[in-house]
């Protein structure tokens, strides 16, 4: 089952009796760029500047290994990919560094993407919602990345992502997705939800004194943790089959408590440690899909909407 996931900012010039209350959340491309603290295009001068700043080391090495599970795919070259939600492009950079024949997509088109575009003129970028579904022009793709997309999608959106999603695919082709977050475990609940915000307190009190400006925490309506269980039926549903799945970076959660991230900044060496008790607790950040579209999609717009599924039994 789906559980609300809350992110705590410190917001300048908020009143204390309003830090309660929670934010809602980003609603566009521009709301979400500015909430992730922007997409500098002048880290966007090259390809190397991207990775160094976006890609290598980022999120205690969570994207090297999306990429990594991506290239152990071993998708053929040449094969037409489309990256929903695109964002600042960091694993998309590297895939057109391999040579990848790459769709970038999202809500809109920002900066960022025009520098990228600039930097890869093989590119090309298209505006699309998945969950208003439609498709774009030009070929039509065989794999489709969505990356730190699902945990802005409540059941029922989900659903419509992966139906949206099938109606891109022709039988045969790939979605390769990540959980875009822990499973709703009790432990990573209680530290995004509730440590960080009363945590922030604190800290907002002492980056009060340093900058001489009011500051406060606040919690943002953030997105929705799910279950691994939750993703799989909800793609199967619409006409996918999980053909592999990978369980990673078990220690990210514990580096949200600020205590152990200011720790982790000294001593990185001391993440296996907390990445093994996330293990045993079963709570990893990042967990990836591999599914394979099978079964025809009804194409009659007067029918029921359902999906008829046709499984694959060739050898």
């Amino acid at each position: 089952m789906a559980r609300r996931w809350l992110k705590t900012h410190l917001r300048e010039g908020l009143r204390l009796r309003d830090s309660l209350a929670i934010s809602p959340r980003d609603q566009s491309y521009e709301d979400h760029e500015k909430g992730m603290e922007g997409y500098d295009v002048a880290r966007a001068s090259s390809p190397e500047t991207i990775l160094r700043s976006y890609f290598y080391g980022a999120q205690y090495g969570r994207l090297e290994r999306c990429y990594g599970f991506i290239c152990e795919c071993a998708f053929p070259a040449g094969q037409p990919i489309l990256s929903l939600a695109c964002g600042n492009c960091a694993i998309e950079t590297k895939l057109l560094m391999d040579g990848r024949d790459l769709v970038l997509s999202d809500l809109s088109r920002g900066g960022f993407v025009d520098a990228v575009l600039r930097l890869f003129p093989s590119a090309r970028f298209g505006s699309l919602d998945i969950l208003a579904g439609g498709r774009l022009p030009g070929k039509r793709p065989q794999i489709v990345l969505a990356m730190n997309l699902i945990y802005l999608f409540d059941a029922a959106q989900l659903s419509r992502m992966f139906g949206n999603i099938r109606g891109l695919l022709p039988e045969g082709g790939h979605l390769v997705l990540d959980s875009a977050g822990s499973p709703p475990h009790w432990l990573p609940v209680f530290i995004k939800n509730h440590w960080t915000f009363w945590e922030g307190y604190p800290r907002a009190v002492l980056k009060s004194l340093k900058t001489r400006r009011r500051y406060w925490p606040q919690r943002q309506d953030f997105g929705w943790m799910h279950e691994s269980e939750e993703i799989v039926s909800s793609a199967e549903a619409q006409g996918f089959r999980l053909v592999k799945r990978r369980d990673y970076c078990h220690g990210i959660d514990f580096a949200r408590i600020y205590p152990i991230y200011k720790l982790l900044s000294v001593f990185p060496a001391l993440m296996p440690a907390f990445a093994l008790c996330g293990r045993i607790l079963g709570i990893p950040h990042t967990r990836m899909f591999l599914f394979e579209a099978v079964g025809d999609i009804n194409p009659d717009p007067a029918s029921t909407g359902r999906r008829s599924r046709r499984r694959d039994t060739s050898p």
